[in-house]
C-alpha cells in the first residue's frame, strides 16, 4: 500500500489555503473518515481519473452501502465518471457482490462506496475492473499518479463559473432571470 499526500480542496476558514490530507490507496481502494479524509471532492476526482483510465468510454456500475455519506460520495463519484465520458449504472444499495454484476453485464468496471468492516465513521472508495477484480498494484499506482496530477491543479472558489445548465421539458422549473414558473406552465412548457 502506498501513502500519498494530496490537496483535496480549499479551506475557507484557512483563508483559501490548500487543505492537505493523507490518504491510503490500497488494492481495495481508498479508505478514511467520511467527509474528512474521504470527501465528495476526492470521490469526484477519483471518478474522473478512473473514467480517464478507462479511455473515457464504457459503463461503470456504481454501488454503495447504507452508511452515513455513502449516497453523497456515490453521487460525486458518478459525476466524475460521467464528466470523463463514462456512463454510470446506479445499482443503489448493493452488497459487495458488485463484481458479479459487472461480469454478468460486461461492464467496463465498478465503483463501490462502502465502509465494509471498518468503524461506522469510515468509508471506502473501491474500484473494480471489468473482470470484477480489485485493482492490481500496477493499476493502483497508475490511478494514484493520475490522481496526484489532477488534485494540485484544482481551481480555487473564485475560479468557479456560474452554472449555465438549463434542462429541457418538464425538468425546467425557473427561467434564468429567477422568474417563478407555475406547474401549469411546466405542463404546457410555456415559459
Amino acid at each position: 500500500m502506498n501513502i500519498g499526500t494530496y490537496r483535496l480542496g480549499w479551506s475557507l476558514i484557512g483563508l483559501m489555503k490548500p487543505l492537505v490530507v493523507k490518504i491510503q490507496f490500497g488494492t481495495a481502494g481508498i479508505r478514511g473518515k467520511t467527509n474528512i479524509d474521504i470527501t465528495p471532492t476526492l470521490a469526484l476526482q477519483l471518478g474522473a481519473v478512473f473514467g480517464d483510465y478507462l479511455g473515457n468510454k464504457g459503463t461503470v456500475a456504481m454501488g454503495r452501502d447504507t452508511r452515513y455519506g455513502a449516497l453523497m460520495l456515490a453521487q460525486s463519484a458518478a459525476s466524475g465518471l460521467m464528466s470523463a465520458g463514462v456512463s454510470v449504472r446506479d445499482c443503489g444499495c448493493i452488497p459487495t457482490g458488485l463484481a458479479n454484476f459487472i461480469r454478468q453485464h460486461q461492464l467496463a468496471g465498478g465503483f463501490l462506496v462502502t465502509g465494509s468492516h471498518t468503524p461506522y465513521d469510515m468509508s471506502g472508495l473501491i474500484i473494480l475492473l471489468g473482470d470484477g477484480a480489485y485493482l492490481s498494484p500496477e493499476v493502483g499506482r497508475d490511478l494514484e499518479n493520475r490522481l496526484s496530477a489532477v488534485l494540485p491543479a484544482q481551481a480555487g472558489l473564485s475560479a468557479c463559473a456560474a452554472p449555465a445548465y438549463r434542462p429541457s421539458g418538464a425538468g425546467r422549473r425557473a427561467t434564468g432571470t429567477g422568474q417563478a414558473v407555475t406547474h401549469r406552465q411546466v405542463r404546457k412548457e410555456v415559459f
